[in-house]
């Protein structure tokens, strides 16, 4: 399976957290991040890893395009305040597209929890 895993900055630690608590389970799949995000998660899944360019760069663009091309199965996007407007409509992005192509996105630790322990069960077999 391959996973997105993205967070705003203020929610980068609580991401972290998730990976940690759930690294055996993340770490036998393929993983999606966005560079700056990229060394924090390689090192702590050791796990396939793709990292895309980062936000200023394009990174969420690449991320998005990942999505539609049927690439990310999953996505862990940890969402907190994002003020500068064009992180804002980019990350929206996520989301959006998201729900057009009708991928499961968790926005906080309660939904992944949900998401992560369904997947380890084999409900998101596909």
């Amino acid at each position: 399976m391959n996973i997105g895993i993205i967070a705003t900055e203020d929610k980068m630690l609580q991401l972290e957290n998730f990976c940690t608590a759930y690294r055996r389970m993340l770490s036998k799949h393929k993983i999606y991040t966005i560079d700056g995000m990229g060394d924090k998660f390689n090192k702590l899944l050791n796990t396939k890893m793709v990292i895309c360019l980062p936000v200023n760069l394009g990174g969420i663009n690449q991320f998005v395009t990942k999505i539609r091309e049927n690439g990310i199965d999953i996505v862990f996007f940890f969402k907190g305040k994002m003020e500068n407007i064009i992180e804002n409509n980019q990350l929206s992005e996520v989301l959006d597209v998201c729900n057009d192509y009708t991928i499961p996105i968790a926005t906080n630790m309660a939904t992944a929890e949900i998401l992560i322990l369904g997947l380890d069960r084999g409900d998101l077999s596909w």
